[in-house]
């Protein structure tokens, strides 16, 4: 595998990060502003990325391993969902720190890292795979998702089950599926400007990271030993635990479906948590302050994870 892959993505990622740090620390960008941003993100940007994924993605090669990594994405991240809920009840985590260590514990960064790590190492077919597994976790994260990051917030009383899967990225989901099933070729200006939109999408959520923690001390991030034991959990014990249970199973000679799984699940977390605990306004430092450290880490643990697909 090559390590300059992981490498150049982490540091990208941090040097949007820094870019939005310095804009919160100099006054470029005021605090007020992370809630706009994230509005447009969430509402705008997001939705456009989720859908170009799904509808812009086929292989007519590969149909069953889709239906294959669905079922699998879908019971890996409820067994992480359960096992969490379990672990910080068990470890007596602060209430208001929960959702967070839930959330973190159980999504990865599939999108912006898992895809070029999945595409280098097995091609097309593994890159198309992680797209449609992004797709279930699109909509896990957007729907059960916000329940658990909202966990000892007020603001989880006010959330609605109807609010919780009609949202803008819900939306973009069934849209991208309905393409992506008839085939529906996408008009070249439409096309043109979601690409555009999409390709506002990670850095304004690296950016919105770094203003979140803009009113903090560095010191904080890399002194907090609980962020190193999250850390581990995120980038060591879920993905350890996945690929064990799927050497279980049986997939074919040639499936590349618990290679691709070992790979999203080895991402650090994702820049979507702090967006939604800003969009919520529940424990959003900690959320910033968790994606850093995890993608730090995340330069050591990747390669020895993926050691073992």
């Amino acid at each position: 595998m090559d390590i300059t892959i992981i490498f150049n993505n982490i540091i990208t990622l941090f040097l949007l990060i820094f870019v939005g740090f310095f804009a919160g620390k100099t006054g470029v960008l005021s605090k007020n502003a992370s809630g706009y941003l994230s509005d447009i993100l969430m509402k705008i940007t997001l939705p456009a990325t989720i859908f170009i994924s799904i509808a812009g993605t086929y292989s007519q090669g590969i149909l069953k391993d889709s239906f294959t990594i669905v079922i699998l994405t879908f019971a890996i991240h409820s067994s992480c969902i359960l096992i969490s809920l379990a672990y910080t009840n068990f470890f007596k985590v602060h209430e208001k720190d929960r959702g967070i260590w839930v959330f973190v514990s159980t999504f990865s960064n599939n999108g912006f890292m898992g895809f070029p790590i999945a595409y280098a190492i097995l091609g097309k077919e593994g890159l198309f795979l992680a797209s449609i597994s992004n797709m279930v976790f699109n909509i896990l994260i957007f729907s059960i998702g916000i329940k658990i990051i909202t966990i000892g917030f007020e603001s989880s009383k006010n959330i609605k089950i109807k609010k919780l899967f009609m949202n803008n990225s819900n939306i973009a989901i069934v849209l991208g599926l309905a393409f992506y099933i008839t085939q529906t070729s996408i008009p070249q200006p439409i096309f043109n400007s979601l690409n555009h939109l999409s390709n506002v999408t990670t850095p304004l959520s690296m950016i919105l990271v770094g203003l979140s923690i803009s009113g903090i001390r560095i010191q904080e991030i890399f002194n907090d030993y609980k962020l190193y034991i999250l850390s581990a959990v995120r980038l060591l014990i879920m993905p350890f635990l996945a690929i064990a249970i799927m050497k279980l199973i049986n997939f074919g000679i040639n499936s590349l479906v618990p290679k691709v799984m070992a790979i999203v699940l080895a991402m650090p977390a994702p820049s979507v948590t702090a967006i939604i605990a800003e969009q919520y306004n529940c424990n959003k430092e900690l959320a910033a302050k968790a994606v850093i450290l995890t993608n730090v880490v995340s330069m050591i643990t990747i390669p020895f994870v993926l050691m073992f697909i």
